[in-house]
Order: structure tokens, then C-alpha cells, then sequence
């Protein structure tokens, strides 16, 4: 939770809302700052996040709109706070990137987007840029701006700067005109052009080379009312955030639209602009380069890659030697001077070669052995170092011209931060590039040469099919390569070229495969800027650095490529589930095809991402199918985890090109459903977002085997009992007013369409009695929710067709309820609701079992059957949810049954002795949502209580009614005592529901109008339950001949049974005298069901 506070709360960019930063100390009161970082990413480190934390993330994202993470990204700590962030320094990480496999822009621009401004005086001006200088910069020119209008995409660059010379550290606005701009801010703009005429919702796009280096918004998508909208008002961005090409909306001051309504001026506005005030990310000081040479040829360089000058003299800057292995340094240098932006500073001996004395900044005695430890303070805290503290290594850390002795090393460009652990194993070829002896050409230099590891200097790239690494040894068979850091050449097949993810895949010939199945012999090979033309079965050589990038091997920095030939490669067959939960690591990057049909689990992720979840088999949530904590559940859930693929597109983030699907364009009347079938993809074994998933080549076979049903498919009875879950159906104030509302549609035309959806489904079900639950709790009257909802299904079906039961003064204090509408044809009720609270459960030494400030009244109703005079009661419950905490003791952390548990449980045993002491003897029905999974305590509370799960009878384990994280189960239930159960004929859940892709819903925000419908289907999130009852008739007082009327034939057979003196029971005293005799027939008269008693 800290780690997410650290990242989501960057403070209103003001003194009076601070940025909250973490740190490795003991804070103290009023900072805004977090103590013990270390201890915070060891307990991260010794507690993986779990089934119920990824649960409570959903449904938290669920109500709020946004994720922690952390949650979903554990190994994004790893990144964010890596090792040296265990200083005694604020830690202010940036935010996740969207795509961690093509990381955020570093500090290589010398410009970064920093304002934008669309204000509202006459014409809506003022309409302004800003920009900041991150580095000299001799010739603007080279850069511009971009104006993406309307979301109709990149316009490419449409302004560029003069060709003046900017400084580190300023800041340039770029206005549209100059007069309103001056009147606004009196202050002159330092460019003006006509081409900056944005509106707010325009995204900006910042060029540089010819290349985008920074973006504010999409700019494929109108900026109205996202997130990012600035009309009539403004945007900033953060201090000490970077640029990025990826538009993040957290790095960014964003006061809303309208902002500057009516405002004159910047210095009146209540929300004024804040202008020219970003200050830029300062990165540390850092060793460059590396010299220990023959004789006094010692020298060590500093880069500063900040946008501001650094003094040396403000701090204490010391650089200090530690000899053979020692704890305490043998000779320390204390610095001085100055560095400028993007300047290096040379210190080396006195009496070095040339060219050192040249370029050095600072002289001193340097004498240091390859075997010398060598460390760079900043007020006594490690901002870098090479080699390791108190070890000695022999003679030289590294091998070869990559050592520290007799060496040059140069660090690569890739490399934009020092290794704050003097302590830690230090290998050079991670971050160095090394050169021969005395190769001292380059101090004083810094980014001219190649941002990379070129490999050993003369390696030579060799012709087509000359000798190469083999790609099984770049892979290993182990999770990381044992080349990762080396430079390599390697040639084979490309198997697939995808521009969107910046590179292509490669593989190893058929023969040239080795003989160990664990040793992949496919390849990502990063590069942006593709050689024209290149194709699948192209034979390629390629040399470059080969690198672990977020848990794929891949290889980057390539210096050379060649297109050789044509060739073709055999797809590997791969099957689910795998035999390990990393069994895929052996065909990363490999050409794959499935074995055999697979069913498609999850489609939460596919219109945002292009992603769907495949197994062998439906994935069942274990708790649904045993019992929760034993070896059967531990067991089904790593089978889970191992039998699971993601298929993804071929474009990473929410901008995804057309999936791959031979089903084509998806959408309410092409759907694709979890439980539908993929019979055939091949494609690439790749690794990202911590994950396997196959990136197709051909297109996906889907098959629409879990076929929708358009009305429950259910034998009759004489009466059908349903369970619906409306998720949240709120009518705002009735009228249609009062939108959005608290928790469920934003909009009139929203609710419209919601309360289509679900009347249509109420309609399908055809209940007689139907219990609802997450209406909202506004009453009973003509304008409430239950009232608006019968009255638009009786518009369809005729008028009275159904009925609500009100409940006086309503149903406690939720913002939502359960409710009971039923059909009076069909049944009456009798006798006032029954409600079930806190007042009048059940009670222990802990309370009440059942708490009402938790779970939601339970509402119980007694019917009588018109047809068969049968009375039944319907009881509906809305359990407490595991969306959140309830204290320890209560929640299940450990078996994952989740949040609550106890409460849930509890409120079961209630809930089933209220039943049985306020209708004895009744046939009852409990419905509703139990939160609970098929084999949990509170499902288990009432099972052993005597009561029957309808569904789980007629449709074996294996029911379910709701989907969630590509694991099914049931939460709906229709349980029947034993009485009722004898009258059962069929139940079923209708998956109308849980196996939908969501964006079906109501909902009208991130969809185009084609995704809007009235159809049944996403009418709720969760799946309704149907059952059918047979119920015999009501036995008939009176009735002598079993013929189920009284008449004259009764009482004759009632006289000659008094008369024979046969044994009557007291059913027949029909006159309460106590007796059984000729007096009670005046009573039995009185019984008949036809006129004059006539037979």
C-alpha cells in the first residue's frame, strides 16, 4: 500500500499538498516522507500477492476505476526500487509504464512537454505550449510540435523552432498570438504561430530528429471528458517526471475542464496556470569511464546527465580507493569545480600520457590496481562504484579487454545510473564496454560513440552462413540467459515481424537444433528501425547485445544485420496443462502450435489489450470444488496456474490493432464467450506483463461452442422460482433526474438501457416468483427503483402480470437491497415480509450472528400456490461481499474463501434457524447472492443444516453463475429444505452473464455506438438461477373421496363413516368441539366447493 501511495500521490503540485516520497530512515512528524524503503520491499519480497489481494484489487477497481500496481505487477517493485534505492535519499519512483516491455523515453531528449494551455478570452485565447530545455542545445531547429486534433491521430510535426540556441534548465512557451497571450499573462510569449490553434481536446506531440520524444494525450482518441481534458483551462506536468511516448495522465496537474471559465487573467484565476515552474529530474553523478594503464595512465571520468549544472563544491563529492581487498580506502580525492549539463569531468595523475592532461578537470595522485576497489561519494552516501568492497579478486575484476586491469572501460550509454552498492558482486560486462591498454582517446567525450555493447573491438560480422551462435546458447536452459551482457551473432529464420513491438522473432533452423529440450531456440530481436522488406522465412544474421529484458531473453543494440536467404522452420506442438508453472521457458520466442481445442477462460482483457485466457478446460475456482484448505484445493489451483495461456495480438497496450480472429469483427451479435473454443493458433511463444502468451501469425480458430440461449433451457413445473443479481440498478431520483448515481448508471440514456437489458432478461426467465438483489434501496414508491422495474416489465408482458413486495419502511440502511416481485396469477402472498436483521438473529458471546451492518437484511415472503393451495416461502439474501476487510479473524487469507468469511458464515447459521422458528414446517427456498464458492463455510453452514444447492443437484459440481480473474464457480444460489426439495424438477443457471465480454454492458464510457444494445446478454455481471417445481395439491378439508372438491358425495361418505363407527382422525371435528360425530356435517356443509353441494 505504501509503494502505491509513493507512486498514485504526487502531491496538487502546491506547498499545501506535499509529494509523498519513501525513504531508508526513521521519518519524522509532518514530513512527507515514509520510513524503512528496505524493510517495505523485504516484506514485499516475503509475502506474494495472493488470490484474495488480486480479488480486493478488482473489486476495488471495480467501484473506483483504478488498479494498485503492485498487485498486478509485483515484479514492477523490482524496477521502481531497485537495490540502490535502499538509501538514506527520497525515493520518488515513476510510474508503472504502460508497456514495461518498451520502457518510458529517458532523459536523451532535450526537450520535454511540460504546460499546455487553452484559456477563455475572446476566441479562447490564450492557446499556448510549453517546453523544457533538459540540455544545451546549440539548434532548435531540429525540434517541433505536433497538434493531434479531435483524436483524428498524429498530424506529424507541424511547428519547428527557430534555429536559436536554448539552455539547460529554460523553459519556452509557444503561443498561438501574442496579444491575448500578453493580456492573459502579462508576458510575451518567446515564439508565436498560427499552427498552435489547439483546442482541449487536442493531444501535442513533441519532435525531435524527426522523431516523437514526448506526447500529452492520444492522439487517436478526442480528449473530451477523459481524463485528460483541458478545454478552457490547462495542463502541467509534474516536476521531476519524465517524457515519455506513451501518454501517462499521473505525470500530470490536471484541474478539469472549465478550469478558466470567465477568468481574465492568470494572476486572478482561482486556478491559475502555473506558469514556467517545472523543474526537471536531477539524475546523480555517475562514472563514465575507466582507465588503469601502464605507468601513471590512471583516470577516472564523471558524467552529468542532469539538466542542470552541477557544483561540486555544494556537496562533498569524494572519490575513494580501497587496495587489495580492503574495508578502509587506502587514498581518497575530494573534487572541485563544476559540470556542466550533459559534461564530463576527467580526473586523472598528474604525469599521464597525452591525451589525459588535456582533458582533465582535476589532477591527482591516482594509484589504483585492476584489483582495487573504487567508490564515488556525495556526502558520505555511495553514488557509484567499480569493483567490490572488501573483496579481493586476484588481479582484475571481469575477463579479456571487458577487465579492470591493463584496461580501458567505458560505460555504455544504456547505463543512466551508478551502482549505489559498493558491496554487491561486481561484473563489468553488464555495464562496460572494454578496450586495449591504454586506449585513452575518449576522456573528455561522452555520447559519441555507440549506445550500446558493441561487442570485443574487431569482431568481425562475417558473411551469410558463416559460423555463428548458436540461439540454444544464447538461450540456455536455464530462466536467464549465460550470454545476457555479451555481444553475439547469431543467424536464422524470422519467424514473424511485428513493427508495434519494435523488433521481429527469429528461430534456428530444423537442423541446427540442439539436443536438450529445455534450451529454446527461438529469438526477439529488438530493433525499431527494420531492414526494408524483411518478411517471415527470411534467413537473417544479426549481431547484437544479448539482454534479459522483464524475464524474455532478447537481443538488443544491434549493430548489424543481413538478409541471407529464404527458409522455413517446424512449429513446435505445445500442449496445456504444462508440466511446470515455467514449462513455456523452453520454447520462449519459438514458432508454437496447440495439440488440441482449447477453451477460452477469460476475455476480461480483450477489447482493452487484445487478450483472451485459454485452457484445457474450463478453470474452476478451487473453493468451488473442494473443500477450502485441503491438499485438493492446494493441488487444483497450481493445476490452474499451470493450465493457462494468454493468446494475445501483436500490438502491446490499450491501442491494439484488429485481433486475430477468424470469427471477425466481435461484437452483441458476434460474440466471444468464455467457454468458447480455440481450435487452432499458431504463433510465437512470447513472455511480457509476467506472463506466457502466444502472438498468433495466422489467425486464431475460434469456434462458438458455448452457444447462447436466448431463454433458459428448462424442463416445466407448475411453479419457477429464479435468483437475479441487477448489479446495481439505481432509476437516479425517478424522474430522469438525478444522474449519475452513487453506484450504477452515469446517465439517463444508461439507465434506459440497463433497465432494457434486464427487463428483457426478467421477461426470458419467465419467473413466478423472482428475487432480486442490488436494487437500489429507495422505497417502494411509484418513482423507486422495484416500482420502475415492474412496470416496464408489465409494459411488455400486460398489465398486472407481475407484483413487488413492499416492505413498509424499507430494508435497512445499504444503498442497495434484495427484493421479491412475483406473478398473482400465479401465486398470493400471505401474511406480511419477514425480515431477518441484527435485532432478531441469533446471538453468541460475539453478538448477533447475523449483522445486519454487513450483510443485508434477509427478506422472506410465504406464498400460496393458487393452483394447488400449496404454501411455500421464498427468502432472498445478499451476503457480504469479499471485496473488503472485515479484521483479522474474520477474513480467510490462508484457504481462499477471502475477506469476511466468518461474517458470511455466521450470518448462514442465522439465517437458517430464523427460517425453521418463523415458518415451521414450510417449504422454503433461500436464494440470492451468497458471496460464497460452492464448497465454503457458508455454503457448507447451510448444506449441513439440511438444505439442498438446486443447482449443484441437477448440474453436478461444475455449476457455476459467476467469472472472475478466468476462474468460474457459483455465488448465486437457490437452496430448498427437504420439503421443498421434494417438489423439484429442474434448475439451471443461464449464462447470460459471467461468460460476456463486458463492454456488452450499459455502460456507455470507452465503446463506440455499435457495442450498445438491449440485448440480454452483460445485462448484470452475474448469472441467473432458474429452478422448477412440481407442487402437489393441498390436501382439502372435507374432501372424503380424494376427488379435490366437496360436495354431497363427501358428506354421504362422512355419514356412513359415523354411522359404521370408522376411525376419524380430528381433521374431521369440523366444528372444534372436540368431537368427531353427525354434528360436525352442519360444518362440512359449510365446506363445499360446489354450489348446493351438488356432486
Amino acid at each position: 500500500m505504501m509503494l502505491y501511495m509513493d507512486v498514485r500521490y504526487e502531491g496538487s503540485g502546491s506547498d499545501s499538498t506535499p509529494d509523498l516520497v519513501l525513504v531508508n530512515r526513521t521519518t519524522g512528524p509532518g514530513e512527507a516522507a515514509l520510513g524503512q524503503l528496505c524493510t517495505l520491499i523485504a516484506w514485499h519480497n516475503a509475502d506474494p500477492v495472493d488470490a484474495a489481494e488480486a480479488q480486493r484489487a478488482d473489486t476495488i477497481y471495480e467501484y473506483q476505476g483504478n488498479r494498485n500496481p503492485f498487485v498486478d505487477h509485483p515484479e514492477w517493485v523490482e524496477l521502481l526500487y531497485p537495490a540502490d534505492s535502499c538509501d538514506d535519499e527520497p525515493t520518488d519512483p515513476e510510474e508503472p509504464p504502460v508497456d514495461p516491455e518498451d520502457p518510458p523515453v529517458g532523459g536523451a531528449s532535450p526537450l520535454i512537454l511540460t504546460g499546455v494551455i487553452d484559456a477563455d478570452l475572446s476566441g479562447g485565447l490564450p492557446k499556448a505550449v510549453e517546453v523544457f530545455v533538459t540540455r544545451d542545445i546549440a539548434d532548435l531547429s531540429v525540434c517541433g510540435i505536433g497538434f493531434a486534433n479531435n483524436g483524428g491521430g498524429t498530424n506529424g510535426q507541424e511547428y519547428t523552432f527557430p534555429a536559436d540556441s536554448a539552455q539547460a534548465g529554460e523553459r519556452i512557451i509557444v503561443a498561438s498570438e501574442t496579444s491575448q497571450f500578453g493580456a492573459f499573462f502579462d508576458s510575451t510569449p518567446d515564439y508565436n504561430s498560427g499552427s498552435v490553434s489547439i483546442n482541449g481536446d487536442d493531444a501535442i506531440e513533441l519532435f525531435c530528429d524527426g522523431e516523437v520524444v514526448d506526447v500529452f494525450g492520444d492522439p487517436d482518441v478526442n480528449g473530451d471528458y477523459e481524463a485528460w481534458d483541458y478545454t478552457d483551462s490547462w495542463a502541467y506536468r509534474k516536476s521531476n517526471t519524465a517524457p515519455s511516448t506513451s501518454f501517462n495522465v499521473n505525470d500530470w496537474i490536471l484541474p478539469g475542464r472549465s478550469a478558466l471559465d470567465g477568468e481574465s487573467t492568470n494572476a486572478t484565476a482561482t486556478t491559475p496556470y502555473p506558469y514556467k515552474s517545472f523543474t526537471a529530474v536531477q539524475p546523480e553523478l555517475f562514472f563514465s569511464e575507466y582507465t588503469e594503464g601502464s605507468g601513471f595512465n590512471k583516470a577516472l571520468e564523471i558524467v552529468n546527465l542532469g539538466s542542470q549544472s552541477v557544483d561540486l563544491s555544494a556537496h562533498s563529492y569524494v572519490i575513494s580507493v580501497y587496495s587489495n581487498g580492503g574495508n578502509s580506502p587506502s587514498f581518497s580525492v575530494t573534487l572541485s569545480g563544476s559540470i556542466a549539463p550533459g559534461d564530463v569531468f576527467v580526473v586523472s595523475h598528474p604525469d599521464a600520457d597525452a591525451p589525459l592532461p588535456e582533458v582533465s578537470d582535476q589532477e591527482a595522485s591516482l594509484n589504483f590496481n585492476g584489483d582495487d576497489a573504487i567508490v564515488f561519494f556525495k556526502d558520505g552516501e555511495v553514488i557509484d562504484a567499480i569493483g567490490q568492497v572488501g573483496v579481493d579478486p586476484g588481479s582484475q575484476w571481469g575477463t579479456g579487454d571487458t577487465s579492470t586491469k591493463d584496461n580501458t572501460l567505458r560505460r555504455l550509454l544504456s547505463v543512466t545510473t551508478g551502482d549505489t552498492n559498493a558491496d554487491d558482486t561486481f561484473d563489468p560486462s553488464l555495464e562496460w564496454q572494454g578496450f586495449a591498454n591504454n586506449t585513452l582517446d575518449h576522456f573528455g567525450i561522452y555520447g559519441d560513440g555507440d549506445p550500446g555493447d558493441p561487442g570485443e573491438p574487431g569482431e568481425e560480422f562475417g558473411a551469410c552462413y558463416d559460423s555463428a551462435t548458436y540461439i540454444s546458447a544464447v538461450q540456455g536452459n536455464a530462466d536467464t540467459s549465460p550470454l545476457s551482457g555479451q555481444t553475439v551473432i547469431v543467424e536464422g529464420v524470422v519467424t514473424a515481424v511485428f513493427p508495434d513491438l519494435g523488433g521481429f522473432f527469429m528461430q534456428e533452423e530444423d537442423a541446427d537444433h540442439d539436443a536438450d529440450p529445455q534450451t529454446s531456440e527461438g529469438l526477439f530481436v529488438e530493433l525499431a528501425d527494420l531492414p526494408s522488406g524483411l518478411q517471415a522465412s527470411d534467413v537473417v544474421r544479426v549481431q547484437g547485445s544479448v539482454e534479459e529484458q522483464y524475464g524474455r531473453t532478447i537481443l538488443s543494440t544491434v549493430t548489424e544485420s543481413a538478409i541471407c536467404g529464404t527458409g522455413a522452420v517446424t512449429a513446435t506442438v505445445i500442449s496445456l496443462p504444462q508440466d511446470s508453472i515455467d514449462g513455456f521457458e523452453a520454447v520462449e520466442n519459438m514458432l508454437v502450435v496447440n495439440d488440441t481445442s482449447w477453451d477460452i477462460s477469460d476475455t476480461y482483457s480483450f477489447i482493452r489489450y487484445g487478450e483472451i485466457l485459454v485452457s484445457n478446460g474450463r478453470l474452476y475456482n478451487p473453493t468451488q470444488l473442494f473443500d477450502a484448505g485441503s491438499q485438493d484445493a492446494v493441488d487444483y489451483a497450481e493445476f490452474n496456474a499451470r493450465n493457462q495461456l494468454i493468446i494475445d495480438d501483436n500490438r502491446d497496450g490499450s491501442d491494439n490493432a484488429a485481433p486475430l480472429l477468424s470469427i471477425g469483427d466481435v461484437g452483441p451479435y458476434n460474440p466471444l464467450r468464455s467457454g468458447d473454443s480455440v481450435t487452432r493458433v499458431e504463433g510465437i511463444m512470447d513472455y511480457g506483463y509476467s506472463a506466457y502468451r502466444i502472438r498468433p501469425v495466422t489467425d486464431v480458430t475460434v469456434v462458438n461452442t458455448n452457444v447462447r440461449n436466448d431463454a433458459p433451457v428448462i424442463a416445466d413445473g407448475n411453479l419457477r422460482v429464479a435468483s437475479f443479481n441487477v448489479l446495481n440498478l439505481f432509476n437516479g431520483n425517478g424522474d430522469g433526474s438525478g444522474f449519475p448515481t452513487s453506484r450504477g448508471a452515469d446517465s439517463f440514456s444508461e439507465y434506459e438501457r440497463q433497465l432494457a437489458k434486464i427487463v428483457n432478461a426478467i421477461v426470458a426467465i419467465d419467473a413466478d416468483v423472482l428475487g432480486l438483489m442490488e436494487i437500489e434501496n429507495d422505497g417502494y414508491a411509484s418513482t423507486s427503483a422495484i416500482a420502475q422495474l415492474v412496470a416496464a416489465i408489465n409494459a411488455q408482458m400486460g398489465a398486472g402480470t407481475y407484483e413487488y413486495i413492499s416492505v413498509g419502511n424499507g430494508i435497512g440502511t445499504d444503498e442497495i437491497a434484495v427484493g421479491i416481485i412475483y406473478k398473482p396469477a400465479v401465486v398470493t402472498p400471505e401474511g406480511a415480509p419477514e425480515l431477518l436483521t441484527s435485532a432478531n438473529s441469533i446471538v453468541d458471546t460475539d453478538g448477533p450472528l447475523f449483522d445486519d451492518s454487513r450483510n443485508r437484511p434477509s427478506l422472506a415472503q410465504a406464498f400460496v400456490h393458487s393452483e394447488t393451495r400449496q404454501t411455500i416461502v421464498v427468502d432472498v439474501n445478499h451476503l457480504k461481499s469479499k471485496g473488503s476487510s472485515c479484521g483479522s479473524g474474520d477474513d480467510d487469507t490462508s484457504t481462499g474463501q477471502g475477506n469476511c468469511n466468518l461474517t458470511r458464515t455466521r450470518a448462514a447459521q442465522a439465517l437458517v434457524v430464523w427460517l425453521n422458528d418463523t415458518f415451521p414446517d414450510m417449504p422454503f427456498t433461500v436464494l440470492g447472492d451468497l458471496n460464497s464458492y460452492g464448497m465454503e463455510d457458508p455454503i457448507q453452514a447451510l448444506t449441513e443444516a439440511g438444505l439442498t444447492d438446486t443447482a449443484r443437484t441437477i448440474l453436478g459440481d461444475t455449476a457455476y453463475s459467476y467469472t472472475f480473474d478466468g476462474l468460474v464457480g457459483s455465488l448465486d444460489y437457490q437452496l430448498v429444505n427437504a420439503a421443498m426439495g421434494e417438489w423439484l424438477v429442474d434448475a439451471t443457471e443461464w449464462h447470460i452473464n459471467a461468460d460476456e465480454l463486458s463492454i456488452l454492458d450499459y455502460n456507455e464510457e470507452y465503446k463506440t455506438a455499435d457495442f450498445l444494445n438491449e440485448l440480454v446478454f452483460r445485462a448484470s455481471d452475474h448469472d441467473p438461477v432458474v429452478a422448477t417445481y412440481q407442487l402437489d395439491m393441498a390436501p382439502l378439508p372435507g374432501d372424503m373421496d380424494g376427488d379435490f372438491d366437496v360436495d354431497m358425495l363427501d358428506i354421504r361418505a362422512f355419514q356412513m363413516a359415523i354411522v359404521r363407527r370408522q376411525p376419524l382422525g380430528s381433521e374431521y371435528d369440523f366444528n372444534n368441539d372436540g368431537r368427531v360425530n353427525m354434528r360436525d356435517l352442519v360444518a362440512m356443509r359449510a365446506l363445499c366447493t360446489r354450489r348446493g353441494c351438488r356432486p
